[in-house]
């Protein structure tokens, strides 16, 4: 591994400066500051950061060639903005694509949900050029950078015990056109393309209820702020487990939130936020919670690209070709050598409808 330092150095640079401030298209106008590129040494590498999809990149680029700068491409977390970019420098032929963070791994892992998918396609984009949707990847980048954060830890297991939460589904993952049924949005946008029995999501193995051998219900779900009264419940209690493990696995989503475009530099998963939390309680009395937090342990069954923890996913298709998302989210007992009785799941009544397909202990 080279330094930052000495790689400068080779090429004959001293430093590394963000460009904005001299790019008419980005603040040197406003500064007043573009008059002065041609003042800047030679010798100082640009890094020309654009955050927008939007952008041209190529006009960007093209003006530091036009100045006799070399410079990087700096792109951020949003999908097409990391393939445009990588794109434009491809063509321009400039020293290379350098991601930007703005957090630390660990930070964006637990409060960033956006960051990592656009570290892994930086990547990506940096050696291939052909700018594939998420979907088309032929890898999933959320657990592919989870397995490649967590690879000091413990190796996946050989042993599960699947939970039935068959008795306590209250709704359907096909629309077969009745009042209800999967989120009201008709048969060509439900989830009838999803296995049910043992099926493996990745690396785990779920129970996943089918309809018809539970009077069409298949899945747990919860009220939002804008359910009807009484249409759906806040909570369901004491699903039963009835033994000892280090970690459980759910398989869940969400229904899609209204607003599903934010300001790019919405960091804080404030979109829409806490969703719900999970409740688990130990045989010998007491109970631990884990938080639900939107796009970072659960996001969206439209979503491209899943909740950024989540250790696995399954994707497919609806009737209608639209892509249907669900994450397996890993939650860590704290305690492991005592015995789980029952989980439970609340609502904070949100934005969205929390939805649980599936539970699994991990011994």
């Amino acid at each position: 591994m080279i330094r930052l330092h000495d790689w400068l150095a080779e090429r004959g640079m001293r430093t590394l400066m963000w460009g904005d401030m001299y790019l008419p298209s980005h603040n040197g106008m406003k500064y007043g500051t573009a008059a002065l590129t041609d003042r800047l040494p030679k010798d100082i590498l640009i890094c020309d950061w654009h955050y927008s999809a939007n952008y041209d990149f190529d006009a960007s680029l093209a003006y530091w060639e036009e100045h006799g700068f070399e410079a990087l491409g700096c792109p951020w977390y949003e999908p097409q903005n990391v393939w445009g970019f990588a794109q434009a420098v491809h063509e321009h032929d400039v020293v290379g694509l350098m991601g930007t963070t703005w957090s630390s791994v660990g930070g964006a892992v637990r409060t960033l949900p956006h960051l990592p998918v656009g570290w892994l396609l930086g990547a990506e984009n940096s050696w291939s050029v052909a700018r594939p949707a998420v979907e088309d990847l032929g890898w999933l980048p959320i657990p592919t950078f989870n397995r490649l954060w967590r690879l000091n830890d413990a190796p996946e297991p050989e042993e599960f015990l699947l939970v039935d939460i068959a008795p306590f589904c209250n709704e359907s993952t096909v629309d077969s056109g009745r009042p209800g049924g999967w989120l009201h949005l008709g048969p060509d946008h439900d989830l009838r393309n999803l296995p049910t029995g043992q099926t493996w999501i990745g690396e785990t193995p779920f129970a996943l209820v089918d309809p018809e051998n539970n009077g069409g219900r298949s899945c747990v779900m919860l009220a939002s702020e804008s359910t009807p009264d009484a249409a759906y419940p806040v909570s369901v209690w004491e699903v039963p487990v009835g033994a000892s493990a280090r970690a459980v696995r759910f398989l869940h989503t969400t229904s899609v939130p209204e607003v599903q475009v934010t300001h790019i530099y919405d960091r804080q998963g404030q979109r829409p936020g806490r969703v719900g939390r999970y409740v688990i309680s130990y045989a010998d009395g007491g109970e631990v919670t884990a938080e639900l937090t939107y796009e970072a342990t659960i996001s969206d069954w439209n979503s491209r690209r899943g909740p950024v923890q989540a250790v696995d996913l399954w994707q497919g298709r609806t009737a209608a070709g639209a892509l249907a998302t669900l994450g397996v989210w890993e939650w860590t007992n704290p305690q492991p050598d005592r015995e789980i009785a029952s989980v439970g799941m609340v609502s904070y009544e949100a934005e969205v409808q929390p939805i649980l397909l599936g539970v699994t202990l991990v011994p």
